[in-house]
């Protein structure tokens, strides 16, 4: 079995659309798979889609290219924001959002000196079926993301309240479940 090489870049992009254009973005931002569009999502919120990037080329040109080039400039994306991500060693990227699995993306913003110590915690956490599947620090307004899978939608509530927000140096979250 060939296992997936682990990205050389990796990002999160969010997009706000033009009304009425999320499901043309959608397929369009999905149709950047081999380029480094590893899945995409329509999400609540703020944002319409999510899209987790990961280019596994050698160097940073044709990441830069996907995400301000080509994501940028999909015909029906008014705004976008991406977060460079950087991973923890001791863990695995996320899988493909197994179907019947409710994800959502948890933005962390912490306190100063916190955002390793946080993220490192909410990876040792990952690894089960449903809860915390990847942590990672980012670049930008927020300090650190968590994907997370719930087997339903009520499952996420505990896992964002009783495991993300209570943790020492965490001083806000942003949750954005996805549909699709």
């Amino acid at each position: 079995m060939e296992t997936e090489a682990r990205p050389s870049w990796r990002a999160f992009t969010f997009m706000v659309t033009e009304a009425g254009m999320v499901e043309s973005v959608l397929r369009d931002v999905r149709s950047y798979e081999t380029e480094g569009v590893f899945e995409a999502h329509v999400c609540t919120g703020i944002y319409d889609i999510i899209a987790d990037i990961r280019h596994t080329g050698p160097s940073v040109e044709g990441f830069r290219d996907l995400v301000f080039t080509k994501l940028q400039k999909t015909s029906g994306v008014e705004s976008s924001t991406t977060f460079f991500a950087f991973p923890f060693e001791s863990t695995e990227p996320a899988p493909k959002k197994p179907k019947g699995v409710i994800r959502a993306y948890v933005l962390v913003s912490c306190a100063a000196g916190h955002p390793v110590i946080v993220g490192e915690t909410l990876t040792e956490k990952a690894g089960k079926e449903y809860g915390i599947v990847e942590a990672l620090t980012l670049l930008g307004i927020y300090d650190v993301i968590a994907i997370i899978d719930a087997p339903r939608f009520d499952d996420l509530e505990p896992i964002i309240t009783e495991e993300i927000q209570v943790m020492p140096g965490v001083t806000r979250t942003e949750t954005f479940p996805v549909f699709r």
